[in-house]
């Protein structure tokens, strides 16, 4: 045996993709991982290593094999590659060596290769490629199939009909947008029949000479997904012995075990429940919620808490709802969650009854804010433009609000956190004003007043009464103030009215550039005609005292 041979025989051994070739490219030798990858059978014209590259990742390539001639071994090298099913790419990290083996006609390079991306073994992914648009530019039969959609239906669709959430869709963008590769991440598609679907993928951007992203391109894989009769001889009797609402659901989305309160809070069987899907067993109204709801917990791998939720079928009932990922035995990926209902409706009707103490005008908005900032809850009444959802009755907040700071205008931060401090730590109520962003994109204004309390959950609140006030700084403007006093005394002019405040005019003209009014305007004027005074400064309430 040769030292060719012998360097052969020992790639042949490894796991990784082993080559053996000549500075030219031209392949000398594929162990037998690289062959399986390819399709070629020993003895067949193995071709280049440059076969299938990109124009840029052949430069690359040829420039890291002229560097190492001669020199020290070649560094670790990532080299995009397509995948198996040639539909989508996906990288490689290659290490490589000079060998100087006069036998073969001087020098070789031997290179060792395996997968970059994390979420799964080669020839498992089904590969996707696709323009920053959303636009499909290739995409594997095989995900198509198990979707149930055909190869050219995918072809002729936008990649956000696809999403089965569209915050996930947001978020995926996002991470793509900022930093041109996602690793390891977790999706959950809608199949032609409605259904969810989960996936696993990794993407990142293919780039044109001046740096610009043409396109995204990547693979999936099916996550595993433990059988559900597994799942129900582990948890059943663990879910079956809570006194709360409890449910174990695959990453499938199918339910593998509910309680005896599961199904009477329900109203379901439990053979109709358990190996049911939620999409399956619930309006499409409903289920879309518990849907997105399962989705954050197996795509950001922690437990989500839902601080308070009314129940779907309406009525008073409250709850707070906790769900915990379930790993598999290498606690790496999540193959389901437990869910548990905790019912609170009495501690929300004791809530409900000081949200409705603290408000002063009808109109008010009332928000309920826990330490760390996130919306909890808010009354039934809403501002016009909505600020924090549309919809009757009160109501969860939006899944798009995660906080309070999400909808403050960025100038105003700073004074509400000072705020917040204020009300957490010193446990007593603080007023301030800020422009909030209502359903439109635009900021209103309002007047804020918060409360402490912490005896409803054992936690702290802040609630938070706010009041728009943009129409009434309006109706403050100078000139509107004049109109009232016009409309008090009778006058019909600025010289009118100047008699009757025995000023001359050109102080009328100059409150009015200065937007300002003095007071002693508005007091003459409310003890002389019986007008009163508040509503002569701010025209709201009623006109006259004694009203």
């Amino acid at each position: 045996m040769d030292m060719f041979d012998l360097y052969a025989d020992r790639l042949e051994r490894t796991g990784e993709y082993g080559l053996l070739f000549e500075p030219s490219g031209r392949i000398l030798y594929a162990n037998r991982v690289w062959r399986r990858r390819r399709g070629v059978h020993r003895g067949r014209d193995l071709g280049s290593v440059y076969d299938g590259l990109q124009e840029s990742e052949a430069r690359v390539l040829r420039r890291s094999i002229a560097e190492a001639r001669g020199g020290p071994p070649m560094s670790d090298l990532v080299v995009t590659v397509s995948t198996a099913d040639g539909r989508g790419m996906r990288q490689m990290l290659w290490r490589g060596v000079e060998l100087h083996l006069p036998e073969r006609g001087g020098v070789i390079i031997m290179a060792l290769g395996r997968p970059l991306d994390p979420v799964g073994g080669d020839g498992e992914g089904m590969g996707f490629t696709i323009r920053p648009d959303g636009t499909v530019l290739d995409v594997s039969a095989e995900i198509c199939r198990l979707c149930g959609y055909g190869r050219a239906e995918v072809l002729a669709m936008n990649t956000g009909q696809l999403y089965f959430d569209d915050g996930e869709h947001r978020r995926i963008l996002r991470g793509l947008f900022e930093y041109g590769f996602i690793k390891r991440g977790e999706v959950t598609l809608r199949c032609k029949d409605g259904e969810p679907r989960a996936f696993l993928f990794t993407a990142h951007a293919l780039r044109q000479r001046d740096g610009s992203v043409w396109a995204y391109s990547g693979y999936f894989r099916s996550p595993k997904t433990p059988d559900a009769s597994e799942m129900l001889k582990t948890f059943g009797a663990i879910v079956e012995a809570l006194p709360d609402i409890a449910w174990v659901a695959g990453r499938d989305h199918t339910l593998a075990a509910v309680n005896a309160s599961y199904l009477r809070a329900f109203r379901l069987r439990r053979e109709d429940a358990v190996g049911g899907r939620e999409n399956k067993l619930f309006q499409e109204s409903i289920a879309q919620g518990l849907i997105q709801a399962a989705i954050r917990v197996f795509e950001e791998r922690r437990e989500i808490v839902t601080s308070m939720m009314p129940h779907f079928a309406g009525g008073a009932l409250w709850y707070r709802v906790v769900r915990r990922p379930i790993f598999d035995q290498t606690g790496r990926d999540v193959v389901g969650l437990l869910g548990i209902c905790t019912d609170i409706t009495r501690q929300a009707g004791r809530e409900t009854a000081f949200m409705e103490s603290i408000v002063e005008e009808e109109g008010d908005a009332v928000l309920v804010i826990d330490s760390q900032g996130r919306l909890i809850r808010r009354s039934s009444t809403l501002f016009s433009p909505t600020v924090l959802g549309a919809g009757e009755g009160e109501s969860e907040t939006p899944p798009e609000l995660t906080g309070i700071l999400d909808i403050l205008h960025p100038e105003d931060l700073p004074r509400a956190q000072r705020s917040m401090r204020r009300v957490l730590a010193g446990k007593g109520p603080d007023s301030m004003e800020c422009r909030v962003k209502n359903a439109k994109g635009r900021y209103m204004r309002v007047a804020v007043k918060s409360y402490f309390n912490d005896e409803f959950f054992n936690e702290p609140r802040m609630y938070v009464v706010a009041r728009d006030i943009g129409r009434a700084m309006q109706l403050r403007r100078a000139e509107l103030v004049l109109e009232r006093l016009k409309k008090a005394t009778g006058a019909v002019s600025n010289r009118e009215l100047a008699e009757f405040l025995n000023v001359s005019p050109a102080s009328i003209s100059n409150a009015k550039r200065a937007q300002r009014i003095p007071a002693d305007w508005l007091l003459a004027v409310g003890r002389d005609t019986g007008w009163s005074m508040d509503w002569l400064f701010s025209g709201l309430g009623a006109e006259h005292r004694g009203e």
